[in-house]
């Protein structure tokens, strides 16, 4: 998995710090790797397309504008990635639950305080994407675009909200690693119970317009999580 971070720090020093701590951590990580961009200030991070990213590292006493006001900026403007301060000082610590900061790292950053965020974040990624591979390359599709998969000959097509992917694998395989959100209808095809928009004995009709048959197998697994769907939206 290839996770998409950023660092704001005006200092240097503390940048490559951090590098070197994040380089650590993959040593003992070999799945998950990471894209990292560097920044000098929030005003250079606001002036990207920062919705990218999974995970911001960002100092609090940035030149400018503050950490915390940056942090403000982002979550007016859409960012729903992780947030985690760093700083030198202990008193900022409880400042960032307005922005849903998910941690604070105090400095000189700690090797197993960091562990247990990018930890953390290894475990939200795999439970939040789909993986797979296309010409030596890591792809990933988030779990909440994907409607459906539909298999054919060895082959297994995805359908998400953005259009289809063809991949060479078993759906049998697929369906291990699934949240429980995706339900087996027929022996060819998983849905993603929040695209459903009805469902009767015999087929199950998906928000695409698209209509798929429910064998007998799996008739009674669908009605079930159908049914628990619409109760915990009531």
């Amino acid at each position: 998995m290839i996770v998409n971070l950023a660092i704001v720090e005006n200092n240097p020093t503390h940048i490559t710090d951090l590098l070197l701590l994040i380089e650590k951590w993959k040593l003992s990580h070999s799945n998950c790797d990471f894209q990292i961009d560097t920044f000098l200030s929030g005003k250079d991070l606001l002036e990207t397309n920062f919705y990218n990213y999974q995970l911001i590292f960002m100092d609090i006493e940035l030149d400018e504008i503050s950490g915390l006001d940056v942090a403000h900026k982002l979550r007016e403007n859409g960012f729903h990635g992780e947030l985690v301060f760093t700083t030198s000082y202990h008193e900022y610590v409880f400042r960032g639950y307005d922005v849903f900061a998910l941690n604070f790292l105090i400095k000189p950053i700690s090797y197993e305080k960091l562990s247990k965020v990018l930890s953390y974040i290894e475990k939200e990624m795999e439970e939040s994407y789909f993986y797979y591979c296309h010409s030596f390359t890591a792809v990933q599709i988030p779990y909440r675009n994907i409607i459906y998969f539909s298999s054919c000959n060895q082959y297994v097509e995805i359908y998400t909200t953005k259009g289809i992917t063809k991949i060479r694998e078993s759906l049998k395989h697929i369906r291990t690693h699934l949240p429980s959100n995706f339900v087996q209808c027929h022996r060819t095809a998983i849905v993603n119970i929040y695209y459903i928009s009805k469902m009767d004995k015999h087929d199950v009709y998906l928000t695409n317009d698209v209509i798929i048959p429910i064998s007998q197998t799996f008739l009674v697994p669908m009605q079930e999580a159908f049914m628990k769907l619409i109760e915990n939206s009531l």
